[in-house]
């Protein structure tokens, strides 16, 4: 039976310590690439009659720890818990042999179509290769990563650049596809019965959203909280060149923040050697269907965006500014007709406080 050797090492000999974050990230993140390997294998392979397998995955892809060695390198052997679970089907030990397939080629030369070779399913691929990223440490943490499967089994070195190299192959859909970072503004949803466990609304379209553990609580909680119904995401997306919107899907998410979707309150505002007062205030409900912050207030056809609250908001309070001086100012021969109706709006709303 294969065993996984696990070393986890302090890049300074002298001083240097492995933090308890770190050997908690890697050791769960270890566990959470078997199981989601063992998913997808048992998907295609269990037959549909058995019903729900989902906890017989997880009995025969659990890992225990055979031996521990602490120090420096921090030496483990794991290996399967249950070895003879669903003994017709050998789940754990194919997902096991699977990994280490996708570590040889996430560590080595391969391309993306020897990676979707080894992961066949395509959401899966995209999780399972967002979580094996987190095995991987970053320069910060100042530790050497590295896995074997026992015995003289060839032992594979995790490093940041390797951390990259699997979010790159999470990203890809097709070989023809291309990888952008974009920023999606929209509510999340829990998804039940997805692997992927939430998805972000954007505009008429829903994307899942795999993710890593470390923004997990920052997910549950944007969710449960239904007055802050809209996260900030920067996610690596995909081109889709067929359709306007050209997201095919979302690949993985570098960050999580929530977005006040309140409404704005302008009473007054105030530029280029102007101020100016709303007597009875302004109240726009911000808007986020272009993945962007938007004030809209079409009877002074201000359509203000931005890539956050604070920018939409600006942009709001430039374009009255600029709206007051050059239509509420001008007379009525220098204006259109549709001109006319926004100066007209402009003395009805607002009044020019003396300078």
């Amino acid at each position: 039976m294969t065993t996984i050797e696990l070393d986890i090492e302090p890049i300074d000999q002298g001083n240097g310590a492995i933090g308890i974050p770190t050997l908690t990230r890697t050791l769960l993140s270890l566990q959470k690439v078997l199981f989601q390997i063992g998913t997808m294998v048992a998907e295609s392979s269990v037959p549909h009659e058995r019903g729900d397998f989902k906890s017989d995955v997880r009995d025969a892809c659990r890992l225990a720890v055979r031996s521990l060695s602490i120090g420096s390198p921090m030496h483990s052997v794991l290996e399967l818990a249950s070895p003879n679970q669903m003994t017709l089907f050998p789940i754990g030990q194919e997902a096991l042999d699977k990994m280490f397939q996708l570590t040889e080629a996430v560590t080595g030369m391969a391309t993306w179509g020897d990676v979707a070779q080894i992961l066949p399913s395509e959401s899966f691929r995209r999780q399972i290769l967002s979580t094996f990223k987190s095995i991987c440490p970053v320069d910060s943490e100042k530790v050497t990563v590295s896995i074997s499967s026992g015995g003289a089994g060839r032992r594979f070195l995790l490093s940041e650049s390797v951390r990259s190299r699997a979010q790159v192959f999470a990203a890809q859909v097709d070989p023809s596809d291309t990888v952008e970072e974009r920023l999606l503004i929209g509510p999340v949803r829990k998804l039940n019965n997805n692997p992927m466990e939430f998805a972000i609304q954007c505009g008429k379209r829903e994307l899942a959203c795999p993710y890593n553990d470390e923004y997990e609580e920052q997910l549950i909680e944007l969710w449960r909280s239904r007055s802050v119904a809209s996260v900030k995401a920067v996610c690596h997306v995909v081109r889709h060149e067929d359709v306007d919107d050209d997201i095919r899907s979302i690949a993985d998410i570098n960050g999580v923040e929530a977005v006040d979707d309140g409404a704005l309150v302008v009473s007054e505002v105030s530029g280029d050697s102007v101020a100016l007062r709303f007597p009875q205030p302004l109240v726009i409900q911000p808007d986020f269907s272009e993945n962007m912050v938007a004030f809209i207030y079409p009877p002074l056809r201000a359509f203000a965006f931005g890539d956050s609250r604070d920018d939409a908001e600006r942009a709001l309070r430039d374009y009255i500014v600029w709206a007051w001086l050059n239509y509420a100012r001008a007379e009525d021969s220098e204006l259109t007709l549709d001109a006319v109706g926004i100066r007209d709006e402009l003395h009805r709303l607002i009044r020019e406080e003396p300078s």
